[in-house]
């Protein structure tokens, strides 16, 4: 009984140390996919808010601005419309002397695109407020999740252009 013991007791203790080991790989794993989704979610908030504040340099008057639309006049004399399609940031610019329009889309995975004017010193389009949320999608995620990651990125954004007029 003991010689059985001595053969078997090995074999079961290296087995124990190499489900341990592809466990840790596993999670290891896990945790690097959930990391890199993470970052890239980050990353396209950030791009959001940087593309809009890009946009933002040559308003003049702001038309609309909502939940999840801006609607401004440009220094060209083009209306610019930035908004939420599903989980895309549009830029729809209408040449108001030709009527033509020019659409641009932004893959930017969005949950929540939000706008908001803020007053300061009674001047009422002083402050352009901006908050991006992306979220990811089942086919991003390592294993079966529920829950998604998001990641937000916000900017106050001085309209110097329409405070000026």
């Amino acid at each position: 009984m003991h010689g059985l013991t001595q053969i078997i007791v090995p074999q079961i203790i290296v087995g124990l140390l190499v489900l341990l080991v592809f466990n840790v790989q596993l999670k290891m794993m896990d945790s690097s996919v959930e990391n890199q989704v993470m970052g890239d979610l980050q990353n396209r908030a950030d791009t959001g808010v940087m593309l809009i504040q890009e946009f933002a340099r040559d308003i003049r008057l702001v038309e609309h601005a909502a939940a999840d639309s801006l609607t401004y006049l440009d220094g060209r004399g083009n209306q610019v419309a930035i908004f939420k399609d599903n989980r895309l940031m549009k830029v729809q610019t209408t040449n108001l002397q030709t009527d033509s329009t020019k659409s641009i889309s932004y893959n930017l995975m969005l949950s929540d695109l939000h706008f908001e004017l803020v007053s300061v010193l009674g001047q009422p389009q002083a402050i352009l407020r901006i908050r991006i949320e992306t979220e990811s999608t089942p086919e991003m995620e390592a294993g079966t999740r529920t829950h998604r990651y998001r990641a937000f990125a916000n900017r106050d954004i001085f309209l110097r252009n329409a405070a000026i007029n």
